[in-house]
């Protein structure tokens, strides 16, 4: 483990919905220490880094997805969701569909706070990926801004 101040400061302050140019205005580091240290984190398989969560992103199933009903992902999944199946949500991602245009039904979730939470866990462990390019897609948006996801 690594016991820098710096290192421990930024893992304080970290979440899939800052980006790293907040990451160094809350943790008063400068930004290219914070791209050092994401850079460390990410060399150590303890991060990854993606674009920002929000209504327009595009998820679809990993080609490591854990689709049992009974895996042990699956029963943690449900200890941090209540009832919710693991294979059941995964199933909504099987096309590339942005997040803001995804309908589950009611009793999936209840709310859109919900299925960001349940994005950002099944993105940590490994179940979705992030499309960062269709084809056919517009590229007039070129500002890229990065998020660091702590595993």
């Amino acid at each position: 483990t690594d016991s820098s101040p710096p290192l421990r400061r930024l893992l304080r302050h970290c979440s899939p919905l800052k980006s790293m140019l907040c990451l160094s205005q809350d943790t008063d580091l400068p930004l290219t220490q914070v791209f050092h240290l994401v850079s460390h984190l990410i060399y150590w398989r303890k991060a990854t880094v993606i674009y920002p969560l929000c209504e327009s992103n595009v998820y679809i199933l990993s080609p490591k997805v854990t689709v049992e009903k009974y895996s042990p992902l699956a029963g943690e999944f449900m200890c941090m969701f209540g009832e919710v199946s693991l294979p059941a949500i995964l199933s909504y991602f099987s096309l590339p569909t942005p997040l803001g245009q995804q309908h589950l039904p009611s009793g999936l979730v209840q709310h859109r706070d919900d299925l960001v939470r349940m994005v950002v866990w099944m993105l940590q462990h490994g179940q979705l990926s992030q499309i960062t390019s269709i084809p056919g897609a517009s590229r007039s948006r070129r500002r890229v801004v990065f998020r660091l996801l702590w595993q």
